[in-house]
């Protein structure tokens, strides 16, 4: 359970990282209201697309990042399992040997009955 916790951790610490590190541009941007200039509707409709088309690149990238970590989170729900399969095959043989071993103790004491 722990090592479960543990994960989740560290992969919501990558995810945030990782969104972190695509929004210093976004913080660098120049805010319209401090420019000492006066721009022009032209300048302005660039800026806008230019502002767009980085929104837009930021989303993809955080889709991509949000599939990635389900992805991970999928492999190690699927590791989860195979472990508890392991387990259970594990204690299944142990079961089975125990088993064996009564089998061969009657039938040495058959054997030494007969003896």
């Amino acid at each position: 359970m722990w090592r479960r916790k543990l994960v989740f951790i560290l992969l919501s610490l990558w995810l945030v990282a990782g969104v972190i590190r695509l929004l210093p541009p976004l913080w660098a941007a120049e805010d319209s209201e401090q420019q000492t200039k006066v721009e022009s509707t032209t300048e302005l409709q660039e800026k806008l697309k230019q502002t767009q088309s980085r929104i837009e690149e930021l989303e993809k990238k955080l889709s991509e990042t949000r599939k990635t970590a389900k992805t991970l989170k999928q492999q190690i729900y699927d590791f989860d399992n195979q472990i508890r399969l392991t387990e259970l095959k594990i204690r299944q043989l142990e079961q089975e040997i125990a088993q064996t071993k009564r089998e061969i103790r009657e039938l040495s004491d058959k054997i030494s009955v007969l003896n």
